[in-house]
């Protein structure tokens, strides 16, 4: 009996340093890959494949490490995806504003046009900012970012318009501008610059003309 007791002292005390090492292992790995590794990492898969194909599991694969690190900095995958969305935006607002930078005036056709290359060019970042179901009600102070006062404020003093009137034309080419991202970001066609441009001007100028028309026969 004392025999069979020490033998299964031993199995049992094998098993617990086994059991030891694994949890020491775990701690290391998950002090090994950062938060800011996981979320990099994430970004650019979103970047390359979208956010329908974010998961633990194809983190994991990528930094090569277990999912134990992925669930230890991010509890739940909706973290992460907020996370994910936050830098999205950054990267947005840094390529819009990036033309703030310049030394002329900036109206909202530029703007359209850096919205239209930013879809081209990201289309995966594109469809998580603007095409994911987000149940906004309908408006043009809602549906555009944190530029909306500075391209405003360009409409108002280059055009002389009031800031309802600004807020019209904005809108009929927001809706012009949309529409055409969305067709590029989802590939379902892509007009040429030239064509974009043409586009843009068509809808900016005739609403402008359309508002000062109206000015007019008041």
């Amino acid at each position: 009996v004392a025999s069979t007791s020490i033998k299964m002292y031993n199995v049992n005390e094998t098993y617990l340093k086994v059991y030891i090492r694994i949890i020491i292992l775990s701690m290391a790995n998950k002090t090994k890959t950062t938060r800011e590794e996981i979320l990099r990492v994430a970004v650019q898969l979103v970047r390359e494949k979208g956010m329908g194909v974010l998961n633990a599991r194809a983190l994991a694969k990528i930094i090569h490490c277990s999912i134990q690190p992925i669930y230890y900095h991010f509890p739940t995958m909706v973290e992460l995806r907020d996370e994910i969305r936050s830098c999205i935006k950054q990267i947005y607002n840094d390529h819009i504003s990036s033309l703030k930078a310049s030394n002329r005036v900036i109206h909202f056709i530029d703007v359209g046009f850096s919205y239209l290359m930013f879809a081209e060019k990201e289309p995966n970042f594109f469809k998580v900012l603007f095409m994911e179901q987000q149940n906004r009600p309908y408006g043009i102070e809602d549906a555009t970012d944190i530029n909306l006062d500075y391209i405003l404020s360009t409409i108002v003093d280059e055009f002389a318009l009031c800031r309802e009137e600004a807020l019209s034309l904005m809108e009929v080419v927001w809706v012009t501008t949309y529409g055409l991202a969305v067709m590029i970001a989802s590939g379902y066609m892509h007009p040429s610059h030239e064509k974009i441009s043409q586009i843009l001007y068509s809808s900016f100028y005739g609403q402008l003309k359309l508002i000062k028309t109206q000015n007019k026969e008041v």
